[in-house]
């Protein structure tokens, strides 16, 4: 999938998704936990330790996996939350990886630059040097084309063209066109320039008018990267031409010269050739290519003692559509567009590519928070509105995590080491924790005579308030009778410590619930 949208701003906005999506995941899927061990319960089911673990992430996953052989959860539970625990990773990976900017083609404004315009010709053949032929040049894509821009004679080339110009079909109006006439030319190192030259014009592959330039070496007897060119008419001719071009293929000194030539043409697959035809007239095409060869070696070679780029066709082609763009924007940049001419031209502009995995990776993790919400009003809708529902309250909180489990051992801790009882119009101990925040005055110690077991005790000192807390009235001391950690006899007139029975309507459960 491609967007328009920065790639940061997209990677940022996927990743909020996968962390808020797999958080409301873990949420629910805690609730779907308790839940479910709830709905067992109050069938008269016990309910396996491993599915009171509430939502647990990878590493616990596998803890519980390796230590009790089971999954947490639950089957069904327990595999999503390895399912959910793999997709925080992944995603993650997979949005690092796999949602980045890319250059692609589109379209840019046009303000000002190179236009072509075949009724206006105030030169008589196009300057070589000068920031007109700077841009022509820069429009011409490179020898790899790595954009897939076109190259050719464009309608117009942007002020800022070594920016973002990239042509695309609408923006060529026709190109040079030069094909290999198969007819190398082997010479001697020792050959001279002008023989050469003469031997290729007698060979009909150049005309008389051809310029040439080499590198010589300095007793002037022989030269590398010779190049000659030459156009079928002459300076006063005032019409279309084409050009000759031979070029020695080898790179050193001591070389044979093998000349290669071509034969450059306007393309005829254009219907914009009847007006680059009206510029060819009238550019005075002796003087034009003799200004213009200094630039060949650079056309067709990398550099000093090396052989002729495999581009060479390529960019002789783009050196004479942009000599043909020069003349035809009168060598100025500050022209504005034809009327007839759109206001936009092709450049390269920065999209986002968002690979189909990720867009997978979305909807999958959709899918699974819809199911487990899903799931979770299936669970709650059978205990709110089924059978079961009259008998919610007695155990509406059980340990399903961390928090609560502590509270859990705190309950039964003080539950089997009540140190007093209350008669029975009460029926509840007193002691017990009702809710977390009673928490921070419980510690774990390890006891004397206990076997080195940490238990967990309320701090020394600490009175409870939960009597009060709870709507409690004070128990005057008659009517309850403290006793040791033994167990009473029946015949006391004490109630042995046992789990509260219920309570009337109009009082509070001690226990919080």
């Amino acid at each position: 999938m491609i967007s328009t949208v920065d790639s940061g701003l997209l990677r940022l906005g996927l990743r909020i998704y996968f962390i808020g999506t797999l958080l409301l995941i873990s949420m629910i899927g805690g609730l779907c936990c308790k839940s479910a061990a709830k709905y067992d319960l109050l069938k008269g089911n016990h309910v396996k330790l491993n599915r009171m673990t509430g939502w647990v992430q990878f590493r616990d996953v596998l803890v519980v996996m390796w230590k009790l052989r089971r999954l947490p959860g639950g089957w069904w539970l327990g595999f999503t939350m390895i399912v959910a625990s793999a997709l925080a990773l992944v995603s993650d990976l997979a949005v690092s990886k796999l949602v980045y900017n890319f250059d692609d083609h589109g379209l840019c404004d046009f303000d000002q630059g190179l236009v072509f315009n075949a009724k206006i010709q105030t030169f008589q053949f196009p300057q070589a040097y000068g920031y007109p032929a700077v841009i022509a040049s820069y429009a011409q894509p490179a020898g790899n084309n790595i954009n897939r821009c076109h190259a050719g004679i464009y309608k117009k080339i942007p002020l800022d063209v070594n920016i973002n110009f990239c042509a695309n079909e609408d923006d060529v109006m026709g190109r040079w066109a030069c094909s290999d006439l198969n007819r190398n030319l082997t010479f001697a190192a020792s050959e001279n320039e002008t023989d050469i030259a003469k031997t290729l014009l007698s060979s009909g592959l150049q005309y008389p008018n051809a310029w040439k330039i080499g590198i010589n070496d300095a007793f002037q007897q022989q030269s590398t990267h010779l190049v000659l060119w030459s156009s079928n008419t002459t300076d006063d001719d005032r019409t279309p031409f084409h050009v000759l071009v031979s070029v020695d293929l080898t790179g050193t000194l001591d070389s044979p010269k093998i000349m290669q030539t071509y034969n450059c043409t306007l393309d005829e697959a254009y219907d914009g050739n009847a007006e680059i035809n009206k510029v060819l007239s009238s550019i005075h095409s002796v003087s034009a290519l003799e200004h213009w060869a200094q630039g060949l070696d650079g056309v067709f070679y990398y550099g000093a003692d090396t052989d002729a780029t495999r581009y060479r066709r390529k960019n002789l082609e783009r050196y004479l559509n942009s000599m043909t763009m020069v003349q035809a924007g009168s060598c100025t940049v500050l022209s504005k567009r034809l009327k007839d001419d759109t206001d936009t031209y092709g450049c390269i502009v920065k999209n986002t590519w968002i690979a189909p995995s990720v867009l997978a990776l979305v909807v999958f993790t959709a899918f699974i928070l819809i199911v487990t919400i899903l799931y979770y009003i299936m669970i709650l809708t059978t205990l709110t509105c089924g059978s079961l529902k009259h008998s919610r309250k007695p155990i509406k909180s059980i340990p399903n995590d961390l928090i609560s489990w502590m509270l859990q051992a705190a309950r039964e801790n003080s539950m089997a080491n009540q140190p007093g009882y209350i008669t029975a119009q009460h029926m509840a101990p007193l002691g017990i924790p009702g809710k977390s925040s009673e928490l921070r005055e419980w510690n774990v110690t390890v006891l004397e005579g206990s076997d080195g077991i940490a238990r967990v005790v309320r701090e020394k000192g600490e009175r409870t308030k939960l009597s009060e807390e709870h709507g409690y009235d004070p128990i005057p001391m008659t009517n309850t009778e403290y006793i040791s950690p033994e167990p009473p006899m029946m015949s006391q007139s004490v109630l042995p410590l046992q789990p509260p029975m219920p309570m009337q309507q109009n009082q509070q459960n001690f226990y919080g619930y």
